[in-house]
């Protein structure tokens, strides 16, 4: 065995044994787009994507293109080499030129796009104006794709297909086999993703000088976190859609009254050889509360990056009390890149974009919700791994737990619980086939943090249960379970099972 082909079996063992083992993996398929790194990307059993070994590893580096591996370089360094030399910086949004909430005017950009229609039409405009070559970004499958997959990466060389591309999609994707396409064929790329595949890209790129060459301009998606195909199925479930039916999804339907907040959903299923289409807002279905993160990734738990700090763009909503009444939707835009500042500036210039211009305080509240998520409560759910001697990612956010309230921390450990307990609940209720098995899961979750339960230790709980009967009937259980030696008392702070 040669001295790479050594070195690369040992850094693909470590890459499997802490990211991957440890559920750091986010399933980008950085890794598997390398060269001879015997890895190819499949979803498992919950529904996301992970590397799998098919072969030797032959190629060194792949811990260097792993967006949450300990030897990959970090969203600030990475974006201080594209736009130090003259972005400004912000501790929360990185650098950036300026900062817009708005819209597309011209065309239909807006009643196709997700919100205001701005990440269509940055990558339009960049083909329309001979900037790029193509567009990468994921596109809807057919309805009759025999493996059930529903959306994927795919590379479009015309305009009308760059403008038809999917709206925002709450589904896992990965990028090898795009990153491939982009390297067997000569072009200039504009490449859309959630912040850390963009990060992926940019790492890919800087051990690989074809890709960058080819890697034009990266359009950034604020994210919140990504979802397995679980998600999808889930809802379409509710639809009377049975798990492996599920033909198609649009996550963000435009329904005519609905506010911004009230995305639509629109199921396709094959029923008589047709397709039959239903739906509804998000609000009418259950685990569509996005703070609760179902079905998430858990390596969305341990990034600090929600608006794509290595992206030469950022869109997303403007979620902002001026704008969400407006169901056709309205974007928040953070530009940081020059060319782009030129192509923003020229279509405000002719009125093909209605802009306000936000200053950066505004712009983190428009987020407020993902940059507390991934700033206090990573904070503390890296100080819980570290008490507990477990492995993880290195991050810009230092571990600690002293920022946080008992209450605020109940918050973030309802959602590791949640994140935890999900995807077998969910396996169980398909084997079941009951989706109320599922539901009644879950529910039990969120009323154990909301009564406190879950913070006790699991022999506890049920006396905790007992004890609240007790109260309610006001006999005299109540009594006899606190003068139990075991049982905490409640003036102490419970203890919480995840820092066990």
């Amino acid at each position: 065995m040669s001295k790479t082909a050594a070195n690369g079996e040992q850094e693909r063992k470590h890459l499997l044994d802490t990211v991957v083992a440890g559920g750091y993996c986010v399933g980008c398929g950085a890794c598997a787009a390398v060269e001879g790194s015997g890895l190819a990307m499949g979803l498992n059993e919950s529904g996301q994507y992970e590397p799998a070994v098919t072969g030797p590893a032959q190629a060194s580096g792949l811990q260097r293109v792993c967006p949450f591996s300990d030897q990959a370089s970090n969203e600030t360094a990475i974006a201080q080499r594209l736009f130090g030399s003259y972005a400004t910086w912000h501790d929360k949004l990185g650098y950036h030129l300026s900062c817009y909430a708005g819209f597309v005017q011209e065309g239909e950009f807006r009643d196709h796009g997700s919100s205001g229609g701005l990440g269509k039409w940055i990558g339009y405009e960049l083909m329309r104006k001979g900037l790029v070559d193509a567009v990468v970004q994921v596109v809807a499958q057919p309805p009759s794709n025999s493996d059930g997959v529903l959306y994927r990466y795919a590379v479009t060389r015309d305009l009308e297909a760059t403008k038809h591309a999917s709206r925002s999609v709450y589904y896992p994707v990965e990028l090898s086999e795009v990153v491939r396409e982009m390297k067997e064929h000569e072009g200039c790329y504009a490449v859309v993703g959630v912040p850390c595949f963009i990060k992926a890209l940019r790492l890919l790129a800087a051990r690989d000088s074809v890709l960058a060459e080819r890697l034009g301009f990266a359009i950034g998606l604020v994210c919140g976190h990504l979802k397995s195909t679980f998600y999808a199925e889930m809802l379409a479930w509710q639809d009377g859609i049975e798990p492996g039916a599920l033909r198609g999804v649009d996550f963000r339907k435009k329904y005519p009254g609905a506010t911004a907040k009230q995305k639509g959903m629109e199921f396709t299923r094959i029923q008589d050889a047709r397709e039959v289409r239903t739906g509804d807002i998000v609000q009418k279905y259950f685990g569509t509360d996005y703070s609760l993160g179902l079905f998430k990734y858990n390596a969305c738990d341990y990034c600090d990056d929600v608006v794509a700090e290595t992206a030469d763009v950022v869109v997303g909503d403007a979620w902002l009390p001026e704008y969400v009444e407006d169901g056709q939707g309205t974007n928040v835009l953070i530009v940081r890149r020059r060319e782009v500042q030129d192509l923003i500036d020229e279509a405000r210039a002719e009125g093909r974009l209605a802009l306000d211009v936000l200053d950066t305080e505004a712009v983190v509240q428009s987020q407020a919700g993902g940059f507390r998520h991934r700033r206090d409560g990573l904070a503390y759910r890296l100080q819980l791994k570290d008490e507990a001697g477990d492995w993880r990612p290195t991050k810009r956010v230092a571990a600690r737990a002293d920022h946080l309230s008992l209450e605020g921390k109940r918050k973030f450990l309802l959602r590791l619980d949640l994140a935890e307990e999900g995807p077998g609940a969910y396996r169980e209720a398909r084997r079941r086939g009951s989706f109320a098995y599922f539901q009644r899961r879950i529910e039990r979750i969120t009323r154990d943090h909301r009564n406190g339960d879950a913070y006790w230790p699991r022999f506890v709980r049920p006396l905790r249960q007992l004890l609240r009967f007790g109260r309610r009937a006001r006999g005299g259980v109540a009594r006899r379970v606190r003068r139990l030696p075991f049982v905490p008392s409640t003036s102490q702070q419970p203890v919480s099972r995840s820092s066990q």
